[in-house]
């Protein structure tokens, strides 16, 4: 097991930089006259980092996942669990509460179910206090833990004044454990050498000062080794250990693997919280879209760090709380629970996947795992559906604005808000004026909760949605225009940015072609008159999908086919042609569009940047 960014995603809020993000791999030994592994297998599709394998006493995989799915981008990169074929993931400790900000570096205690880490903060490296782990006493907060060093608080989570940090925790029994530590501050003034100007700290530890101790539950500091020019780390004691067991793979080979998971959970209703028997009607099942190591910052979802999201469909949720269905397999999931009218009630703000073959259940929604029990089986007998689509979008990939919701707001809202009227909902405007007006109700970004709770966000508590319920305006939108809408909302009203993807091609972006513009308009004139000819182009034209184009609806159908092409010619061709996410340019010529991958090892970079 290792780590890579072979993958080459990153996390949103790393754009601006190239710095793609450690997922988990797997492979086997070389025999020993090849230098190659073979058989190098991806298991995690995180968007963010997830890093730092490690093998429990019971054969599990323990590592650190980074999760900010509509939660908190700093608060939560917690240990979670694997079998070895990147199986039955599941959580370990920490992602429920902001206790520790970074929970990595675990290594499990000999003849122990304990592991010791480091609580480390968000803005640094893996450093901090040391702590024990016992997830028999709980999976978050502070009952599980016992602070090894309480010396140091909490780095981050706890402020940054502390006696030194500490990192590389090496157990040797479950009282004794190497690790390194420097006696740097992390809170140097201004005008002193390690001073840093980040806000969220004030230094970082001199690379010169960390040396090899042995630490004990007692209180106990021996220093063992102190290099005077280089840090010492990771001390590994070269002692027999146990071996843990080797868990058998339930995955069927790979020839015969299929492209889907299946996933089954026993009652959702079997929740954290109070969830009302029968309120659950269906599942969505929401395919999330990494982002490639873009270097523009607005091609992620703006400033809110929101994540492109798109719906597979719903299956259905049985009286008795269950539901069986397939998902693709190796892509991150996410799951919302909806009600009768198709509203988020409970959403999963993280995310899942599967291997290709998997099998994986869970007792309920995000159910209380120190009451319940795991389901060892699915019954032979229930019924496994693929996610049904709940509207037709026209388009397949990220959601986008202009696409679906622009042609709403277009048909039914900007006679009265846009067209010689205020607020303008013309065009992008809508979105922006209803997150500014507190219409809409979403998760933003940096003052999100820490838990989900039942109607917390999204289309339900949304005052949009009560409004246009009560006829706002004689609004009377069809019933897929309604599940459009709450699409959107339950999406979390991605702010400031138009959706769609992540690349420069996307049709939403393109410019307006002048002469193109005035041979439109000039029509509109000739068969509607001034009025409308001098209308905003964005209240005329969809630039997302031309087809949608509000004047399309104004003119005579017969004229409808003259004004498409009209429409089209109004709109100028993209620059950029998509290979793989890139504009597909050389790197020695340098980069034009801002928001390239990787390729020929090199990351392409303008002359001027």
């Amino acid at each position: 097991m290792f780590n890579s960014t072979r993958c080459q995603t990153i996390a949103r809020c790393h754009s601006g930089r190239y710095v793609p993000a450690w997922l988990l791999y797997r492979a086997e030994l070389p025999p020993f006259d090849e230098t190659c592994a073979r058989n190098i297998r991806q298991l995690s599709w995180g968007e963010a980092n997830e890093w730092e394998p490690v093998v429990l006493n019971d054969g599990r995989i323990c590592y650190t996942r980074w999760d900010y799915i509509n939660r908190h981008a700093v608060w939560f990169s917690s240990l979670w669990t694997t079998k070895p074929d990147g199986t039955a993931v599941g959580h370990y400790y920490g992602n429920y509460s902001k206790t520790i900000y970074t929970t990595t570096e675990a290594k499990p205690i000999p003849n122990s179910p304990l592991v010791v880490a480091t609580a480390a903060p968000h803005h640094l490296f893996s450093c901090g206090s040391l702590v024990l782990i016992d997830t028999r006493k709980g999976e978050d907060g502070e009952a599980p833990l016992t602070r090894l060093t309480p010396e140091c608080p909490f780095p981050e989570s706890e402020g940054w004044k502390g006696n030194g940090v500490w990192c590389g925790p090496m157990p040797v029994n479950d009282t004794l454990f190497f690790a390194s530590y420097s006696p740097d501050t992390t809170q140097y003034p201004k005008g002193h050498p390690r001073f840093h100007s980040h806000d969220w700290t004030a230094a970082w530890p001199d690379p010169r000062s960390f040396g090899v101790w042995l630490v004990d539950t007692l209180g106990g500091r021996e220093l063992i080794y102190q290099d005077s020019e280089w840090s010492t780390f990771n001390p590994i004691p070269l002692v027999k250990r146990p071996k843990p067991p080797a868990l058998v793979s339930t995955l069927p080979p790979a020839e015969k693997a299929p492209p889907t998971g299946l996933c089954y959970v026993e009652n959702v209703y079997d929740a954290r919280v109070e969830l009302p028997k029968g309120s659950v009607k269906a599942l969505r099942i929401n395919r999330l879209f990494n982002q490639g190591p873009v270097r523009h910052w607005s091609w992620n979802q703006g400033g809110d760090l929101d994540i492109y999201k798109e719906s597979l469909g719903t299956v259905p949720v049985a009286a008795d709380g269950s539901a069986a269905f397939r998902i693709p397999a190796e892509m991150p999931i996410q799951i919302q629970a909806l009600d009768k009218d198709g509203m988020a009630i409970y959403t999963m703000r993280s995310f899942i996947y599967a291997q290709k073959g998997e099998i994986q259940g869970c007792t309920g929604c995000h159910e209380n795992k120190m009451a319940s029990v795991a389901p060892a089986k699915m019954p032979a007998n229930r019924r496994v559906y693929d996610p049904a689509p709940e509207v037709d979008l026209g388009y397949h990939g990220p959601f986008s604005y202009p696409r679906s919701v622009q042609p709403i707001f277009d048909r039914h809202c900007i006679s009265c808000h846009g067209l010689g009227k205020a607020p303008s909902f013309i065009g992008t405007n809508g979105i922006r004026r209803l997150v500014k007006d507190k219409q809409v109700s979403f998760a933003k970004s940096y003052a999100e909760t820490v838990e989900s709770k039942p109607y917390d966000y999204f289309a339900a508590p949304s005052p949009l949605t009560k409004r246009l319920k009560a006829g706002h305006g004689g609004a009377k939108l069809s019933p897929d225009e309604w599940k459009t809408l709450i699409l959107w909302m339950d999406f979390n009203v991605p702010e400031w940015n138009i959706g769609g993807g992540y690349s420069w091609n996307r049709p939403e972006l393109r410019e307006t072609d002048p002469e193109g513009e005035k041979r439109l308009r000039a029509a509109i004139r000739e068969k509607l008159g001034d009025e409308i000819a001098a209308q905003p182009f964005e209240a005329l034209v969809n630039r997302g999908d031309e087809t949608k184009s509000r004047i399309l609806w104004l003119v005579k159908p017969e004229d409808r086919a003259a004004f498409l092409a009209l429409v089209r010619g109004s709109l100028a061709n993209s620059r950029w042609h998509d290979i793989d996410g890139t504009c597909g340019r050389p790197v020695e010529a340098g980069c034009e569009c801002n928001s390239c991958w990787v390729r020929r090892g090199g990351f392409n970079r303008a002359a001027d940047r």
